[in-house]
């Protein structure tokens, strides 16, 4: 097996870079990215990579046969601003 994905740093900016870099079309992510692990491991990070993503305002389609695609953004509701010194307003 590769790299344990619960354990990558980098997992879920990989999946948000593949949904961007294949836009509006259906990508078995946990195929592509994880291929090694059980099909249930591979869709729960999946899944939590996708939920984060459309937190962030990214408007992700997600249908069981064929996958996630990303159809556009939104602007979240919220924005943090952090001032000089590391304050969050």
């Amino acid at each position: 097996m590769s790299g344990d994905p619960r354990h990558d740093p980098c997992f879920q900016s990989r999946v948000v870079l593949d949904l961007l870099q294949h836009f509006g079309e259906w990508r078995p992510l946990g195929r592509i990215l994880a291929p090694d692990w059980p099909s249930f491991e591979r869709n729960k990070v999946v899944g939590e990579a996708v939920n984060r993503a459309r937190r962030l305002g990214f408007v992700i389609e997600a249908k069981r046969g064929r996958g996630y695609r990303l159809t556009g953004f939104v602007m979240p509701v919220v924005v943090w601003l952090v001032k000089p010194g590391g304050r969050q307003s």
